[in-house]
């Protein structure tokens, strides 16, 4: 053992003895030069690896080595104790083992001094005799802030008989008393060369005891059986229906055993023994069972496996939701990186107001979702972004459909803090931009082609999660719990989630929002109230302050927000439509360009492929020669106006004059703006509510017009000349040539101004 050691710099020592441990391998070290060192496994010693001497200085520094020292050596020839780090480690101890640990290592240690200043004997009458100075250096040892230099002479002054006991500070407990034997085995222990130290002063009260069950095999088998068939089922019983369960099967078997214990009684003896026989006579047979009482069945429960029973009880999904490792949650890095989006029934009645917003469904929708009905509950389509929790998009409808998934979708891409100031919003909702992932559940909604189109066309990847695993979508669906929590309780009408909950709360009774009432107070809490609360899944701050915050250190949404062109070939759906020298004609509004027309121009009548977007039909996109063209309505104006909104228009000027083809734009224009020019509550419906426009309803919606209008520039801009003398009279030609000398005859009414605005009909 008088082997020279080698030390090298910012390393560790290399000795043949030891025990080196490489990513929780064993080795031992054979032979070193001056840039490498060799191992070899101690299992099988065949088994070499050689590390330059860089390398292991950088493993050492990272952590990755662990030596034990003379742990190959034989025990007496150990210069010292080994500290082997792979046993237990004081710090995972209990609170209790600790303080009896620190008070038996402060009594050691306080005996090791009192022997090295020559004022013990290390004998059992002077241990005795100095017990009381033993424990009170023992309790210095305790005190976990060390005191000042004052304290020290005080407190020597004190044992030496002069003066009064300095007060500590901070109180500890005082040792007790042990016996001289206890104080020198703890010594030895301490000293031991093998695994001695603190360490070796660790006790075994925690183990000790009788921790059988005081219940026999037969007992413990019974209880095992009734907890299994009762308890550990699907729907199974509570714990207190499953100690009556038990107790009752108890008393069974203890009946059978005690009818049998007569029977043979009876057999053994003869009929003259007495068909019921004491409790005091013995009887051959098996002994009663002890009953266990409820504490013993809810031992019994706690100690099986909680997977088990939740599994047993709740099935295997609900157990792997409950009882998945969690580590970090998911990682987003910067807005919109990953969106949710998803549908819910929301668990509220609210009035049927045929005046509302309902009033702008078609008619077949209407019929749909029961309109002689007095109230309804309505689908909400959300989209939440998982880094800042900002909710991006808010979509209503009668029932979920792919224009309601659309026009969410579209929300999230746009601003929408027009639509918070209608509804009296304080904070501005300005979330916007285009998501990188989207992720839906399996709803028909989201697997439609319609959307998938809509998310290819925009670059966004489309993530469908698995059917029945909820949690994969965790954060919309805690939003969900959150709005049915923290915002319906407030609202009258609630039906919550199922009939157990609800009861007989009267919800049809006390329904008396309407669908404009709850739509701006939904946003309005979206708002002001959700974006402004704290939220723990962001360390505390609001949903508002975190996207604010990325937004101003430079975390920014990778992807710009879409363009209106690519909003319209995305959002938009197909139809097919001819082109003629006027253009084309989608729900009676012309539109028309010179690329339009120079196709006509070359080719005459043909179909073409149009994509018609419903939010904003001031525009479409044409398919000519592969290429998308956009083409703008001939009629000015109707820049950002919604179908639904221009088909009330129309239908308005039906009934107004159902025989008039004709009308001015000025008048057009007007009836666009009067309807524009509706109360907030209306105005936000309308922006919010998905009113179902797919190509059928298009074509519907058409066929209700009828014959085409035809919209002609405004009389009196006609009539007017350029120059403000005077009028020009624009000649068209009539179908009937007996009409020509009926207008010429009549004499236009002399005026000092402008002639006022008059209107030609021309019939056959």
């Amino acid at each position: 053992m008088n082997r020279p050691v080698v030390n090298f710099p910012q390393c560790f020592s290399l000795e043949m003895h030891h025990i080196y441990k490489f990513n929780g391998e064993t080795w031992r070290y054979v032979y070193h030069t001056p840039t490498h060192v060799t191992f070899s496994q101690i299992d099988d010693p065949r088994i070499q690896e050689t590390c330059d001497m860089a390398t292991l200085r950088q493993m050492n520094a990272s952590g990755w080595v662990q030596v034990i020292p003379y742990g190959l050596a034989p025990e007496h020839l150990r210069p010292g104790p080994i500290g082997n780090t792979d046993d237990m480690t004081i710090a995972q101890l209990p609170i209790a083992a600790r303080v009896r640990l620190e008070a038996r290592h402060a009594m050691v240690r306080a005996f090791r001094d009192m022997v090295n200043e020559g004022g013990l004997i290390i004998t059992d009458a002077q241990i005795e005799a100095n017990m009381r100075e033993l424990r009170h250096r023992a309790e210095q040892y305790l005190l976990e802030e060390l005191p000042d230099p004052e304290h020290d002479l005080v407190l020597k002054a004190w044992r030496a008989g002069q003066g009064r006991k300095p007060r500590t500070k901070k109180s500890v407990k005082l040792p007790g008393e042990i016996c001289a034997r206890t104080l020198r085995r703890w010594v030895a222990l301490h000293d031991s060369k093998v695994y001695g130290g603190k360490k070796a002063l660790i006790d075994q009260t925690a183990k000790q005891g009788n921790r059988n069950s005081h219940f026999q095999p037969e007992e413990l088998e019974l209880l095992a059986k009734v907890v299994r068939e009762e308890y550990l089922v699907l729907g199974g019983k509570t714990i207190p229906q499953t100690v009556l369960a038990v107790q009752h099967a108890f008393r069974q078997e203890n009946e059978r055993r005690r009818a049998a214990s007569e029977a043979a009684a009876v057999d053994e003896h003869g009929p003259a023994i007495p068909a019921t026989i004491p409790a005091t006579v013995t009887v051959p047979g098996r002994p009663p069972l002890r009953t266990p009482g409820r504490e013993a069945v809810r031992l019994h429960i706690a100690g099986l496996d909680k997977f088990h029973r939740l599994v047993a009880r709740h099935g295997q999904a609900t157990a792997m939701k409950q009882m998945r490792a969690v580590k970090a949650g998911i990682e987003v890095l910067r807005p919109l990186e990953r969106v949710e989006i998803d549908e819910w029934k929301v668990d509220l009645l609210t009035l049927f107001s045929t005046s509302g917003v309902l009033s702008l469904l078609p008619p077949e929708v209407v019929e749909m979702i029961g309109g002689n009905r007095n109230s309804m509950r309505w689908w909400v389509t959300v989209a939440i972004c998982c880094r800042t929790r900002c909710i991006l998009g808010l979509t209503f409808t009668p029932n979920p459909a792919a224009s309601s998934a659309i026009h969410c979708l579209h929300m999230v891409a746009s601003d929408k803090g027009a639509l918070s100031d209608m509804v009296g919003s304080v904070t501005p909702w300005s979330m916007f931009g285009t998501p990188e992932a989207l992720f839906t559940d399996n709803g028909a909604a989201f697997r439609s082609a319609a959307f998938t189109t809509a998310c290819a066309d925009l670059g966004i990847t489309k993530v469908q999660t698995i059917a029945g695993q909820p949690a994969m979508r965790g954060r919309i669906e805690r939003l969900f719990r959150t709005i049915a929590l923290k915002l319906l309780p407030y609202l009258s009408g609630r039906t919550f989630g199922d009939v157990i909950e609800r009861g007989n709360h009267p919800a049809e009774e006390r329904a008396c929002l309407t669908s404009e009432n709850f739509i701006q107070i939904l946003v309005r809490w979206t708002v002001d109230v959700y974006h402004n609360t704290p939220h723990e899944g962001l360390w505390g701050q609001t949903p508002l302050e975190q996207w604010e915050r990325d937004h101003a250190t430079g975390n920014v949404p990778l992807l710009a927000a879409p363009t209106k062109r690519q909003k319209r070939l995305a959002f938009g759906f197909p139809v097919e439509r001819t082109i003629d020298k006027s253009g084309l004609r989608i729900l009676n509004l012309q539109y028309n360009s010179p690329e339009l027309f120079a196709a006509f121009r070359k080719r005459g009548k043909f179909k073409v492929d149009v994509r018609w977007f419903e939010i904003d039909i001031g525009s479409v996109e044409v398919l000519l020669d592969g290429k998308w063209h956009s083409v703008p309505a001939v009629t000015s104006g109707f820049e950002g106006v919604d179908a639904t909104t221009w088909n009330m228009t129309l239908r308005s000027m039906r009934r107004r004059d159902p025989a008039r083809v004709e009308w001015e734009q000025n008048a057009i224009q007007q009836a666009v703006a009067s309807f524009r020019q509706i109360n907030a509550e209306r105005q936000a419906a309308m922006k919010i509510v998905d009113f179902n426009w797919t190509a059928d309803r298009l074509r519907k919606a058409e066929d209700e017009i009828g014959q085409p209008l035809k919209f002609v520039p405004d009389t009196e801009a006609a009539l007017r000349s350029a120059d403000g003398f005077g009028c020009v009279v624009v000649p068209v030609e009539p179908a009937n040539p007996k009409l020509i000398q009926q207008v010429a005859n009549e004499a236009l009414p002399e005026r000092p101004t402008p002639p006022a605005p008059r209107t030609w009909k021309m019939q056959k």
